[in-house]
């Protein structure tokens, strides 16, 4: 797309890595047009996607490949994600918004993928918009990728966990209801797993944002930034800069840290069991 060659390594290598970093202080804006934005987003996009799947592309089919739940679901979220973002800056800026429609779709797909890239600041979107950066922010892309969040398929498992609790109370006692995903079972565990993840997620949103709140930040951009680093995005509506209390850094550095890990690593590294149970096995 004509960027040279260690500005292509740097921002293909961030990208893939749905890491977000630019050698450019205005991220994706300081390239030179949209060819070059799209092509690192392209890469940030096939990032999010369950890297299992290309093995399976290549091995098998790519039919194989695109018929995958998730990977729909990936691109169907991404583009819901850009639809949404696109009507909330038409409301909010009216078409006069220079590129409404690329930016709306490099955000979307920066937000999705969890990459963090921006070719606008986030002090230009609205409440509705922020709404929807959050929530994909909080989703990400696909298990099994470089991107952060919750992970989509955690998501489908928990509705479909729900849509088959809800199915269940209109059955007669007796009845037995197998709870599929993709055409294959789901057992226990991986329902529990899933419901774990996106509580402990939660919970980890909520209480930071609380301390945030503690400190008098705007209830909403404070909820941008902590989900922004515990899905370890990047995205800032401008609260998180050199100025920002020590505190509050370190928590954002702690957000990161668990997002990164998913939490559940971090607590089984700090269970007195993982330590001295074994230990106590052993002898």
């Amino acid at each position: 797309s004509g960027l040279d060659a260690f500005s292509a390594l740097t921002q293909g290598l961030a990208a893939v890595s749905t890491g977000g970093f630019s050698t450019f202080d205005d991220s994706l804006a300081g390239l030179a047009g949209w060819s070059q934005r799209f092509a690192v987003m392209l890469l940030a996009l096939l990032g999010a996607v369950p890297l299992a799947l290309y093995y399976r592309a290549v091995v098998q089919n790519w039919r194989e490949g695109w018929r995958d739940l998730e990977l729909r679901t990936v691109l169907l979220a991404t583009l819901a994600c850009s639809a949404l973002l696109a009507w909330f800056l038409y409301r909010d800026h009216g078409g006069a918004f220079p590129g409404l429609i690329p930016q709306a779709l490099l955000l979307g797909i920066s937000a999705q993928s969890t990459t963090g890239f921006s070719a606008m600041p986030m002090t230009e979107l609205g409440s509705g918009a922020k709404w929807v950066v959050i929530l994909a922010m909080s989703i990400g892309g696909g298990l099994g990728s470089t991107a952060g969040g919750v992970k989509l398929l955690r998501l489908l498992v928990v509705l479909r966990f729900m849509q088959i609790s809800l199915q269940r109370t209109a059955l007669p006692e007796h009845a037995v209801v197998e709870p599929r995903l993709m055409g294959r079972p789901l057992e226990s565990d991986d329902i529990v797993r899933a419901m774990e993840l996106c509580l402990l997620f939660g919970a980890v949103v909520g209480l930071s944002w609380l301390a945030f709140l503690v400190y008098g930040y705007v209830p909403l951009d404070a909820l941008f930034e902590v989900v922004s680093a515990t899905g370890t995005v990047g995205l800032s509506t401008g609260i998180t800069r050199p100025e920002l209390e020590p505190a509050l850094k370190l928590l954002l550095c702690l957000d990161m840290w668990l997002g990164r890990l998913e939490i559940v690593a971090l607590l089984v590294l700090f269970y007195p069991r993982t330590w001295f149970g074994k230990r106590g096995e052993v002898t």
